[in-house]
């Protein structure tokens, strides 16, 4: 696609208001680079590399996303898109900012064991089915304010470095915050939780 073709010549990707067909992902990407680290738990990681800047606003993204693993240098922007299929970032590092604002996620949503080293903004966005954020390290400040999670949500082990924003939001099933650790303020004020809620410490 001329998505993934802009990405793999290291071209800026704008795109606002598209109807996106097919799969879309780091692993279709042709002469991508690739750097081995050391993730926040300490295990070692092969990424692939996205230097371009990726904004993808207010679109439909029919197929899987898969950017499990990815190394995103620079800014990450899908605000108020939707993903009507999978959308994997599991293993991923995000060096710039990320916008998922009013994003609206239709299947599994995958962040595990991800870090977001500048802000991590899910303000409004809606979960649609499991959403998980296990092991996943925040460092800079979180926005999950006014976020809807229709099922099953999970940021056990994870890690917030700075600001944590929850305020709004609303978890219509079970919400797993076990072995979660706060090292800067937390707002739940005027979370809504209707179902179990886990806090194990």
């Amino acid at each position: 696609s001329e998505i993934l073709a802009n990405i793999s010549s290291h071209l800026p990707v704008e795109y606002d208001h598209v109807y996106v067909k097919g799969d879309l992902g780091s692993s279709s990407l042709k002469g991508i680079l690739t750097e081995s680290g050391i993730d926040f738990l300490g295990a070692q990681m092969d990424y692939r590399i996205i230097s371009s800047p990726i904004r993808i606003k207010d679109s439909i993204i029919v197929g899987n996303t898969d950017f499990s693993r990815t190394l995103f240098r620079d800014e990450t922007d899908f605000e108020g898109s939707t993903f009507k299929n999978q959308a994997h970032f599991e293993g991923s590092v995000f060096n710039s900012s990320a916008h998922f604002d009013h994003s609206k996620f239709n299947s599994i949503a995958d962040f595990n064991n991800s870090e977001f080293k500048s802000n991590a903004s899910f303000s409004g966005a809606e979960f649609n089915s499991t959403a998980y954020f296990p092991r996943t390290q925040f460092n800079s400040a979180a926005d999950f304010s006014g976020t809807l999670f229709e099922d099953n949500v999970f940021f056990s082990v994870s890690e917030f470095n700075r600001y944590a924003d929850f305020g709004g939001s609303e978890f219509r099933s079970d919400a797993d915050f076990g072995y979660i650790v706060f090292n800067d303020y937390a707002n739940f004020s005027y979370s809504i939780f209707n179902d179990t809620v886990f806090m194990e410490s």
